[in-house]
């Protein structure tokens, strides 16, 4: 029985792996979509995280949590990620600059190349876009015997206007070294930290995040936020911007251009990094 399930467990990353591939080669299977990320008070939001959808013939909808391990280890992520880049550009350059900011994500397989910020920038500066409506979180531990060349990578993307972020902090793969020592512009809290912030030490960590963040010239979004009662103690906490299901689940392009012009219409103030 085990062998069996690997052998299905290994078809099964061959067909990601070629589902990945045709998206790629045909511009077709891919979908961006967008996550609001709300100011604190749960008003408005002038930030959208950009988030890769797989949708095959065969397979259906595949989730990230498969399709992405599989683009690492076939090397596929880089241009995944470039092509991410290059629709989240389009769609702001779509709204005229009258959006706020998109944050791609990027893993350290990402980072590890040499090229990486000259591409994305290169990427932004051909859409004319403003640089710092385009933040680039990095999601992954990093090897630290290659740090340089992330570190590098970050310097680049920073003199060129981009803000990068770390994502998942407090989870192990972040931790205060990286952030006191690498040119970061925000940090995400985990959504571990926010689903129990109820616990009077997840609160506690997380004030303490906060104010060394803010000590730092940081800011700091929330993830994962699902109640009011956790919007509530995280906008007490002193988080800036909030992510959830509780203000919006990951929105078709259209659906989230139409959000952001209501909310331009009533002049939504766009955050600065």
């Amino acid at each position: 029985m085990g062998l069996f399930t690997e052998d299905m467990d290994t078809e099964r990353e061959l067909s990601i792996e070629r589902a990945l591939r045709s998206a790629l080669a045909l511009g077709e299977g891919f979908e961006v979509v967008y996550q609001p990320i709300y100011d604190a008070d749960g008003a408005k939001f002038s930030l959208a995280e950009a988030l890769l959808r797989l949708r095959d013939p065969l397979l259906g909808n595949v989730p990230p949590s498969e399709f992405i391990p599989v683009a690492e280890r076939t090397g596929l992520i880089c241009e995944i990620g470039y092509f991410v880049v290059e629709t989240a550009c389009a769609f702001i350059k779509r709204q005229e600059n009258s959006f706020g900011s998109v944050s791609v994500n990027a893993s350290a397989v990402q980072f590890l190349k040499p090229d990486f910020a000259d591409r994305v920038l290169e990427i932004a500066e051909r859409h004319k876009i403003n640089e710092s409506q385009l933040m680039i979180e990095l999601t992954e531990s990093m090897s630290c015997e290659r740090r340089s060349v992330i570190e590098s990578n970050m310097l680049k993307l920073k003199s060129g206007g981009i803000c990068v972020a770390l994502d998942d902090f407090g989870t192990g793969y972040a931790d205060i070294q990286t952030m006191l020592l690498l040119p970061i512009s925000a940090i995400k809290i985990d959504k571990e930290y926010v689903q129990r912030i109820n616990e009077n030490c997840a609160q506690l960590l997380i004030r303490s995040l906060v104010g060394l963040a803010r000590s730092m010239g940081l800011q700091v979004i929330a993830e994962g936020v699902e109640t009011h009662e956790q919007r509530r103690l995280l906008w007490e906490c002193g988080c800036d911007m909030l992510q959830g299901y509780l203000f919006s689940r990951p929105i078709c392009a259209a659906d989230c251009e139409r959000l952001n012009t209501r909310q331009s219409e009533s002049g939504v103030r766009a955050i600065t990094f």
